[in-house]
């Protein structure tokens, strides 16, 4: 428990024999739930993960490959089953310091926050972030920021963030994409639903991990779902101006209820 609310933390993982368990070991003790999602690994995750010494551990199996947006899924079906309140994200590679965890949460709680993302940018390890990568980070938040109209400066591809059941609860998981771009999806889902979304600071670790992402896939994809989602809510403003226009009085403007906790 933390400020009397339930935690669970949802682990992705694929391939992370060498990382997943030492993830697993710095999880804070007040999280109540560790739900541990091995994505089909072929090497020795799973093992890893049973031996981790903690009964707070939660293992979900996928017996194929379904992506990390689906592995994230999975995990947050687990915890609405199992009752948490807010349900935070880390990946099992150990790029994700769970010192960080408490302001997450704390941005979250005592703000009514349905979702804290965190923001590398924010803090000054962000230059141990390999250059290739910044840019592509900065790319891809700037056109998220600019399709969402978002006042402040996020970190788009930053996994790493905690959100309430009640927000979970309320979009169409079905709908997210289920591999490298869910998170761009799930902010389009988030902003759609008016969720209330912030930010928070979070260290930048990168160690001897190897990214398993391919690059010639993964920037398309991310790039037609942001094109995709942000046609889609011109197309959705145009109909609601056209409602409004026909009966203004019973008809109130879409507005995205997104702001910022620094």
């Amino acid at each position: 428990m933390y400020l009397s609310h339930s935690i669970a933390v949802v682990i992705p993982t694929y391939n992370e024999e060498q990382f997943v368990a030492k993830t697993i070991s710095h999880v804070p003790n007040f999280v109540d739930w560790i739900i541990v999602v091995n994505d089909a690994s072929s090497d020795d995750s799973l093992q890893a993960i049973a031996n981790a010494q903690t009964t707070k551990v939660q293992i979900v199996n996928h017996q194929n490959n379904l992506g990390v947006g689906a592995a994230t899924i999975s995990g947050y079906r687990s915890a609405l089953a199992l009752g948490a309140n807010i349900i935070v994200v880390m990946d099992g590679d150990g790029q994700m310091d769970s010192k960080d965890l408490p302001n997450l949460l704390n941005t979250l709680i005592l703000n009514n926050y349905d979702y804290v993302k965190g923001n590398r940018f924010l803090d000054k390890s962000i230059s141990s972030m390999p250059r290739c990568r910044y840019l592509g980070n900065i790319i891809f938040s700037f056109l998220m920021q600019y399709s969402l109209k978002i006042p402040f400066n996020i970190d788009s591809q930053c996994g790493y963030a905690a959100i309430t059941s009640q927000a979970v609860k309320e979009i169409d998981l079905d709908k997210l994409y289920p591999r490298y771009g869910f998170l761009n999806s799930l902010l389009f889902s988030l902003a759609e639903k008016n969720m209330r979304i912030a930010v928070a600071p979070v260290r930048t670790i990168y160690g001897k991990e190897k990214s398993d992402i391919n690059p010639f896939i993964t920037i398309p994809t991310i790039l037609y779902i942001i094109l995709s989602c942000y046609l889609k809510s011109i197309f959705i403003g145009l109909l609601a101006k056209v409602s409004l226009e026909k009966a203004p009085l019973t008809n109130k403007p879409h507005s995205l209820s997104i702001t910022c906790k620094e």
